[in-house]
């Protein structure tokens, strides 16, 4: 290790600049590794790091640091609850209503269709034209269908997002606190 290391500086020349690759190629590794593990703690980091600068100001008028954390924490916890709160509840309504319109929606493609090769019948195969529109038909059921496969698949990305939700919040509170 230390041959290779001795090697490395030669080339390089500069041992500072050494370690400087060397840290930045092990950080950049362990990001890669553990990066689904890292991502709460390096997302509430740079969130504690924007809020800071609030807090800052507020120390300037002479407000003791816990109680500028306290403060600048509050109003961060009250507009992601905000945002939250209102952004959740019109998104699970949008989703039980196309769930609930995609039997309608695929019924009246169908009916759209069928009049449609009922107007083509007389100019040429209507077979044809019936085995395209009943194709059109099945494959947007299968669509519908795949649809709801994707939500179903998608929920365990749902879970880690609400448990993000919640950790991430205190985890920049802690940050904050304890800078």
């Amino acid at each position: 290790m230390s041959r290779l290391l001795s090697t490395i500086t030669r080339r390089l020349g500069n041992p500072q600049i050494t370690g400087l690759i060397l840290a930045m190629v092990l950080a950049g590794g362990g990001v890669a590794f553990f990066g689904k593990s890292l991502a709460p703690y390096l997302t509430a980091l740079i969130l504690a790091y924007l809020l800071e600068g609030m807090i800052q100001s507020l120390i300037r008028l002479r407000l003791p640091r816990m109680v500028a954390v306290v403060i600048i924490f509050s109003l961060f916890f009250l507009v992601l609850n905000l945002l939250l709160f209102s952004l959740l509840p019109n998104l699970v309504r949008e989703l039980i209503r196309i769930s609930q319109d995609i039997p309608h929606i695929t019924q009246t493609l169908k009916e759209l269709m069928i009049r449609m090769s009922e107007s083509v019948s007389g100019w040429g195969d209507s077979a044809f034209a019936e085995n395209v529109l009943l194709g059109l038909v099945e494959r947007s059921q299968q669509m519908a269908g795949d649809s709801v496969t994707f939500l179903l698949q998608s929920l365990p990305g749902v879970i880690s997002v609400m448990v993000y939700l919640v950790l991430v919040p205190f985890l920049v509170f802690f940050f904050m606190k304890d800078k």
